[in-house]
């Protein structure tokens, strides 16, 4: 087994954090949450594409990096 980058780790914790705010409170609000206490400023309204099913795009890099 293999060990996460710390930015690995981080883009799963916060998935997890999105998706554990969703459960409570709705997405809007998991939206809004993750934007302030990421620092991530006046980010623009969570749009709701899919009637209250969460929608996210989680883009981990491997950090395997290209070899030339």
């Amino acid at each position: 087994m293999f060990e996460l980058k710390k930015y690995q780790q981080t883009a799963i914790d916060t998935l997890a954090e999105f998706l554990s705010v969703h459960q409570q409170k709705g997405a809007q609000e998991a939206y809004r949450k993750l934007c302030v206490l990421n620092g991530w400023g006046q980010q623009s309204e969570y749009c709701d594409l899919f009637n209250g099913a969460p929608a996210v795009c989680l883009r981990v890099p491997t950090g395997g990096g290209e070899k030339r």
